[in-house]
């Protein structure tokens, strides 16, 4: 007899954080993110850099080059 015991699947996605000491931060070229349940964010299988779309305030495009969890 086989039992499979596993639980619930998380269908709870993360979200970002856009306020307080959590919210988006820029140092030099780097843009940080904070995540809620950041410990669901896998760190090997992440987006493209393409699947993000990053602009100034005065709306000009800045590339992105790289994705880092």
């Amino acid at each position: 007899a086989v039992q499979n015991s596993t639980s619930a699947a998380d269908t709870t996605p993360p979200v970002l954080i856009t306020t307080g000491n959590s919210g988006p931060k820029v140092n030099g070229n780097q843009l940080t993110l904070t995540y809620t349940d950041a410990s669901n964010l896998d760190a090997v299988n992440t987006a493209a850099a393409s699947a993000f779309a990053v602009s100034s305030a005065g709306n000009a495009a800045i590339s992105v080059n790289s994705v880092a969890v």
